[in-house]
C-alpha cells in the first residue's frame, strides 16, 4: 500500500502516514485512509472523480511533486537528418535540410536505417544540433512480430551509441508492452503480463545502461490499471512519483472523439496519484487542451499521417514545412510550449 489519505470534502490527497493527517491540509475537512492502488477499497463516500482531479500534497500543505511550467511539444519525425542544421555525410543523411525549431521525436527503427531501408545496424551519427527523444517503436514491433526481437542488452547498446554520438538525446523510451487489444491479441498476453514485462524492461535497461535517461512507461487500459501499474513499479523498487518524467502508454492509438474523455481520465488519475511530470505519447490536437496542464511533454507524428490520409505526395509526408505548420497549431494551445 502507498500510504495516503483523502479528504472527503475536497478530494485532496496527502501522502505519508494516514494517522498523522486527521484533517485536510487544504480545506481542513475530514480525511480517510485509502489505498490508491485498490479502487474497490475506496469508501463509498469518496467522489472518485475528485480523486482523479486533485493533486497530492504532503502534510505541510506543500506540493510534493511540482508540475511542469508548460507542456513541451516534441515534433515526431522519421528522419534523423532533422537532428542536423544542414544534413551530414552521404546518401540518406546528405543534403541541405532545415531542422525544426524545437526538439524532435525519432523512433529506434528510423535511427537504425537513417530514415529508410530495412538494415538493422547502428549508424555512426555525428554530433547533433537539435535536442531529441527516442521512441522505442514498441507498437509496431509487437504488432508485426508479437514480441521484441532485440534483447535488452542489444537495445541498450544501440541507444547508448546514439546518445554518445549525437550528444543531444534527452531520454529514451523503454521496451514497453502496450495494452491495446490488437497488441494483446498478437502477443497472447494479458494486461497484467504486459505491465510486468514493462516494469522488467525498465529495471533491466537501468541496470545495463545507467548512463542513459530511460523513460519509465505506465501501461493499462482503464484508469485503475495505470494506478495498479504504478504500484507494480513501486514494488520493484521504482517510485515513479519521484521521477523527472513518466510516460503514459496505450493512448496514442485511441485518439478518436469517442475516447477523448477516457484519455483525460487516465492522465488525471496518474497525475492525481502523484506523478507530476508526464509524457503523453502521440496525443491528438483535440485532446491536448484537456490535459496539457498535467503534462511535462507530448509528441506527435500526426502531421505525416495526416498527409498520408490526404494522399499527399511523399514530399509532403516528410516535409519540414508540413511538420512546422502542425507544430504551430500545437503551440497555439494554452499550456503548450517548446524548448
Amino acid at each position: 500500500m502507498l500510504d495516503c489519505s483523502v479528504c472527503e470534502a475536497c478530494g485532496a490527497v496527502a501522502w505519508g502516514d494516514p494517522a498523522a493527517a486527521s484533517a485536510c491540509a487544504k480545506c481542513g475537512g475530514p480525511t480517510v485512509a485509502v489505498d490508491e492502488a485498490d479502487p474497490d477499497g475506496w469508501p463509498a463516500s469518496l467522489d472518485v472523480a475528485r480523486w482523479y482531479d486533485r493533486g497530492a500534497v504532503d502534510p505541510s500543505g506543500e506540493s510534493a511533486y511540482h508540475p511542469a511550467d508548460a507542456c513541451t511539444f516534441i515534433l515526431g519525425s522519421k528522419s534523423p537528418n532533422w537532428l542536423y542544421a544542414g544534413g551530414v555525410g552521404k546518401g540518406r543523411l546528405s543534403g541541405r535540410v532545415r531542422r525544426p525549431d524545437g526538439p524532435v521525436f525519432i523512433s529506434a527503427a528510423s535511427m537504425r536505417t537513417g530514415g529508410g531501408g530495412t538494415v538493422r545496424r547502428v549508424r555512426p551519427y555525428p554530433a547533433g544540433d537539435t535536442g531529441w527523444a527516442l521512441d522505442s517503436g514498441g507498437f509496431m514491433e509487437l504488432r508485426d512480430h508479437g514480441a521484441w526481437r532485440q534483447s535488452a542488452a542489444e537495445y541498450a547498446a544501440d541507444v547508448t551509441a546514439w546518445a554518445e554520438q549525437t550528444g543531444t538525446l534527452a531520454w529514451a523510451a523503454i521496451q514497453d508492452h502496450m495494452c491495446e487489444r490488437v497488441i494483446l491479441d498478437r502477443t497472447g498476453g494479458t494486461i497484467a503480463e504486459h505491465q510486468a514485462r514493462t516494469v522488467r524492461s525498465f529495471s533491466e535497461l537501468q541496470n545495463i545502461a545507467p548512463g542513459v535517461r530511460w523513460l519509465p512507461v505506465l501501461q493499462g487500459w482503464e484508469p485503475a490499471d495505470y494506478i495498479d501499474h504504478l504500484r507494480q513499479y513501486r514494488d520493484a523498487g521504482h517510485d515513479l512519483r519521484t521521477m523527472e518524467l513518466v510516460g503514459i502508454g496505450s493512448v496514442c492509438r485511441r485518439n478518436t472523439a469517442a475516447n477523448y474523455d477516457a484519455i483525460a481520465d487516465i492522465v488525471a488519475a496518474i497525475y492525481g496519484a502523484g506523478c507530476r511530470r508526464l509524457h503523453g505519447f502521440g496525443l491528438a490536437l483535440a485532446v491536448l487542451p484537456r490535459v496539457a496542464d498535467r503534462l511535462g511533454s507530448s509528441d506527435s507524428l500526426a502531421w505525416s499521417y495526416g498527409a498520408r490520409r490526404r494522399n499527399a505526395d511523399k514530399g509532403a509526408r516528410n516535409s519540414i514545412h508540413t511538420a512546422e505548420a502542425y507544430r504551430a497549431r500545437v503551440l497555439a494551445i494554452d499550456g503548450v510550449d517548446s524548448l
